[in-house]
């Protein structure tokens, strides 16, 4: 046993030589190098004194170079160690910790109330994982790591390179135990402004990280963080220390492709989740649990709703029964986008480069686009004209609005659209139904004047209202505000800010303020709705646009008889169909409700001589546009009915020679009740629980 211990002892030290005296070193040298640089630099700054302003406008002043946002709110109390996690800094996301450059106001966001804060605090949990991630696997390979973001719904991941080697899910539990132990610890994150050249230097054993400065452009600054040894590129900002991580689980592992150069390479990813407290991991786990009895890809492929296929990668193939689902949730769109006075259109699903550049997607969303080019009359990848298949309606929206001139008396004026979109996300974010390729959106566009933009927008919230109330949903809004990099008149956004808070406050519904999260071109409301096992998705979406019209060049006539813009409202209720369909199938679990059933009759015989019956019970049923399936196979009538309640018929109709003879039916209701009824009557009850359910 001694001698075990010895070697493993050996191995260990080993290890942390290779560690230590390769690449982690290198960094941390030059770390160390240009940090000393910093320090000087701070001396010779000026020490005259900076109006700082905090939230609810207390002032305090400060040091440039050395007062933080921490110690100017410590001054007047406003800090909470527990639950602070990051600043805004004049609208733009800080360090707690880092030094204050100039006169500023300032806003703390706490963990418990701020979406911006709790990505902050998982994306610094995967700075973690990256570092247990060096520990582990150097032991034994060469890592490159590659990135590290959080995500949207929760937790984080980092995707890295160790050769032709591949994780496991038996090293999950490994990295688990790195990353707290690395918590326990209680490490500071530290950040540091490097010149181009000296990243390069300090990355130079990372293609991954070389290829990610080599985007930076050249008069820009590159900035890097520290947490113990462990150091990586990044724009920041992160949570003051490991302290606030409370628990941290690994608990998925999967390969993605890269593009580095032009090569393709195969990388590892493991995902990952963080927690302020151990209840918080304790509900997490339990919700996870729940989540994988109800997972869509699980539930979808059992109940034959979907496939998909590797000759279509990130595309789904929607099956019988699970258009089924999406024509109920087109027909209850339709009917209440005809009561709001929306008009359907339908536009190309390719269009050239030019309305891009246009729009503005070109330089901001190319790299999510699927684009071609167009030479001697083929479209083909490269060379002559380029065009895009389109990811979003608006901009051929625009291309109608533009027709004809319109005058105010046309305003609003309401487009809705359902045709597929394209997106090119990565492979390695592809899931299901939830992050896929093509999909349809229930998307709508509202041109409306200044002055109606209220009416419009509390008409979309009481349209959500609506919509989310067939299916039961709690839901909450979310008023997301102009970001740093906004576009426009600041006065413009202010005062559709403001047109927007006074709107929520009057719909009645929860809603809070996302700082900082709105889109460059304009403020907008997020809807975030609650499932059965209490986890949240943003679905809804109304979003102002004031560069859109300007960019088309998008005017009306006004009463003045001079020009004038439009707003333009993008309006989402569902979002898309298909990642609404895995929400919905988690949400019930494969149970669904009457009304949007796939499977809402079955007609099971006890004998094949009755089928004649079971087929003209069918027809009654479906000449009422219900659903209604025959199970004619050899079966027995108990294996019949098991696998009707497996695949979750709301009614499971049973027929013997007594039924023939009266024209009866043995309803079996889902929830364990059973009836004998007419046919007749049945249909009838089908009608009126139809009606009274929408």
């Amino acid at each position: 046993m001694v001698l075990l211990w010895l070697r493993w002892q050996s191995v260990a030290r080993l290890a942390a030589y290779r560690f230590y005296s390769g690449p982690c070193q290198h960094r941390l040298d030059i770390w160390q190098r240009e940090k000393d640089k910093e320090r000087q630099n701070m001396f010779m700054q000026s020490t005259e004194s900076i109006p700082l302003t905090l939230y609810g406008g207390i002032e305090v002043n400060g040091v440039p170079a050395y007062t933080t946002p921490k110690q100017a709110a410590l001054e007047c109390s406003q800090f909470n160690a527990s639950d602070t996690v990051v600043a805004l800094v004049n609208d733009v996301l800080w360090d707690l910790n880092r030094p204050l450059t100039h006169s500023c106001h300032i806003k703390l966001l706490s963990l418990s109330d701020n979406v911006l804060a709790r990505k902050v605090f998982w994306h610094s949990s995967a700075h973690i994982l990256g570092w247990a991630i060096e520990q582990f696997f150097s032991k034994h390979v060469d890592v490159e790591l590659c990135d590290g973001p959080a995500l949207d719904d929760g937790g984080f991941y980092y995707d890295f390179y160790i050769g032709g080697n591949t994780a496991s899910e038996n090293d999950l539990e490994q990295l688990t135990k790195a990353a707290s132990d690395i918590l326990a610890l209680n490490h500071c994150f530290e950040h540091l402004t490097l010149t181009k050249s000296v990243a390069q230097e300090m990355f130079q054993h990372n293609r991954f990280k070389l290829n990610f400065i080599s985007q930076i452009p050249n008069n820009e600054d590159v900035t890097v963080y520290k947490c113990g040894d462990f150091i990586d590129l990044c724009k920041g900002p992160h949570i003051p220390s490991t302290q606030l991580i409370n628990a941290i689980e690994m608990h998925t592992v999967a390969g993605v492709e890269a593009s580095l150069g032009q090569s393709k390479v195969l990388l590892q990813r493991v995902y990952g989740m963080s927690t302020a407290s151990r209840n918080e991991m304790y509900q997490w786990k339990e919700s996870r649990s729940e989540a994988h009895k109800r997972d869509h890809r699980v539930v979808g492929r059992s109940q034959q709703l979907y496939m998909t296929h590797p000759d279509s990668p990130g595309s789904v193939f929607l099956l019988p029964h699970g258009v089924r689902i999406i024509s109920a949730l087109r027909k209850l769109l339709n009917e209440h986008n005809r009561s709001y006075g929306y008009q359907e259109v339908i536009t190309p699903l390719i269009f050239s480069r030019k309305l891009w550049e246009t729009s503005g997607h070109w330089e901001h969303y190319s790299d999510n686009m699927f684009t071609v080019g167009h030479q001697g009359g083929h479209l083909h990848h490269g060379g002559g004209q380029e065009y895009g298949l389109k990811p979003m309606n608006c901009p051929a929206h625009c291309l109608i609005y533009q027709q004809h001139q319109r005058s105010y008396r046309e305003l609003p004026l309401r487009f809705a659209e359902f045709s597929p979109l394209h997106r090119n996300e990565i492979s390695g974010a592809l899931s299901g139904l939830t992050r896929v390729r093509q999909f349809h959106q229930d998307d709508a566009h509202i041109f409306c004047t200044a002055e109606q933009l209220a009416v419009e927008v509390r008409s979309c919230l009481e349209f959500v209202e609506k919509i989310y109330g067939a299916f039961g949903f709690d839901y909450e809004l979310r008023l997301s505000t102009r970001p740093s990099d906004y576009m426009g008149e600041l006065k413009l956004w202010e005062e559709a800010e403001c047109q927007l808070e006074t709107c929520l406050l009057e719909c009645g519904s929860k809603w809070s303020i996302n700082e900082g999260d709105g889109a460059f071109y304009g403020p907008k409301i997020d809807v975030l709705l609650t499932d059965a096992i209490g986890r949240h998705h943003q679905t809804a979406t109304i979003q102002l646009d004031f560069q859109l019209p300007y960019r088309f060049k998008l005017n009306y006539r006004g009463p003045d008889d001079n020009l004038h813009t439009p707003v333009m409202i993008h309006r989402a209720i569902l979002g898309s169909f298909e990642r609404f369909l895995g929400i919905l199938t988690e949400h019930y679990a494969g149970k669904w409700p009457f009304w949007i059933s796939p499977r809402q009759c079955l007609v099971c015989t006890v004998h094949s001589d009755l089928n004649e019956y079971a087929r003209n019970v069918q027809a009654n049923i479906v000449d009422r546009s219900f659903y209604c399936d025959v199970d004619e196979s050899d079966s027995t009538l108990d294996k019949k009915v098991r696998n009707g309640q497996l695949m979750q018929y709301n009614f499971i109709l049973v027929v013997g020679r007594r039924e023939k003879e009266g024209n009866l039916l043995h309803v079996r209701h889902r929830d364990g009740q059973q009836t004998p009824m007419s046919v007749n009557s049945f249909c009838q009850h089908l009608v009126d629980l139809q009606t009274s359910l929408k």
